[in-house]
């Protein structure tokens, strides 16, 4: 019997263990979940296991208890029966207490077969209880896996957007120096449109504008002294 709790054992805990690994290797929640939820049907199985042993365990207690009761009653039996003072008990009377006494005491050589029996079922049924106990810690470690993975990959997709979106803010930062650049340009250039307006308007409307005096003053004298020629 412990030989073969012995192979089922190996192979309960190989079963998982090759579950966890296979799963560790294929490193995707969807993968560990199917593996999780396979490993917990193997432990439901083993949990099956147990309950039926705890049936055998619950049996060979019941049949100590009634073998230990049916002695006790047949020693009560015994010695209501047998006669006092020593007196020899009549043929009938003496048949029903060998009958009696045989039955006593096969039953009470037999109760110590039966506690170690007892005994078995109750450290194999221990030994089970463990190996559920270690299956269900290696299915814990594959959820605590399985967890880093998915939180991990939840920290990598938001890091990664926060990344593109700070590229496309940087992106953004440059766009606007080009356009802080062409605005310092826009305002030169419409201050130098601006001066040349007011001198072009200072030509036309003979405003107090020195440049545009000084160039008036030069054509008016350009234009007297060729009317000055043309007389002589």
């Amino acid at each position: 019997m412990q030989s073969l709790f012995d192979k089922f054992r190996v192979t309960s805990m190989a079963a998982a263990h090759a579950l966890m690994n296979k799963a560790m290797g294929q490193l995707t929640p969807e993968i560990i979940d199917q593996y999780i939820r396979d490993l917990s049907k193997q432990i439901g199985l083993v949990h099956d296991e147990v309950i039926l042993k705890q049936d055998d365990v619950n049996q060979a207690e019941r049949a100590i208890a009634l073998a230990q009761a049916r002695v006790k009653k047949l020693k009560s039996d015994i010695k209501l029966l047998a006669p006092q003072n020593g007196a020899m008990p009549a043929p009938d009377v003496s048949a029903r207490l060998n009958a009696l006494a045989k039955e006593a005491m096969s039953l009470e050589s037999s109760i110590p077969d039966k506690q170690v029996e007892l005994e078995q079922f109750k450290s194999v049924m221990a030994s089970m209880n463990q190996i559920v106990g270690q299956m269900e810690a290696k299915m814990h470690e594959m959820e605590g896996k399985r967890y880093t993975i998915a939180s991990q990959s939840r920290m990598a997709a938001t890091q990664n957007r926060a990344a593109k979106a700070i590229e496309a803010g940087a992106a953004a930062t440059e766009v606007g120096s080009g356009i802080d650049s062409l605005a310092d340009q826009a305002r030169r250039d419409a201050m130098v449109a601006n001066d040349r307006f007011q001198r072009a308007a200072a030509k036309i409307g003979g405003g107090n504008d020195p440049v545009a005096d000084a160039e008036a003053s030069a054509y008016i004298k350009s234009l007297t002294q060729g009317d000055t020629a043309t007389a002589q």
